[in-house]
């Protein structure tokens, strides 16, 4: 997922409904903004330590981050990465 999750306002919600989707042990990427305070462009900004927290209320095991890059075209900080789904 690359630049969705900071448009839902029930991150934890949509998590879930994903856990359900995915076979056991399979992957979650995902992409954002790593950034606190919400902007017009990023409503519901999902750093990585609230991904952290919230995978594993929705049945993933803590994500693992895969790396960062700054958008070319906003300048801010991008992060990835891999969550697996709990058998």
């Amino acid at each position: 997922m690359a630049n969705l999750l900071h448009f839902v306002r029930d991150q934890a919600g949509l998590l879930r409904r994903l856990h359900t989707q995915l076979r056991p042990s399979r992957r979650l990427l995902v992409v954002e903004y790593e950034q606190g305070l919400p902007i017009l462009w990023v409503p519901h900004p999902l750093p990585l330590a609230r991904l952290v927290d919230l995978a594993p209320e929705a049945g993933f095991l803590a994500p693992s981050p895969v790396g960062t890059r700054r958008s070319p075209s906003s300048g801010r900080v991008l992060y990835a990465a891999v969550a697996l789904r709990d058998p």
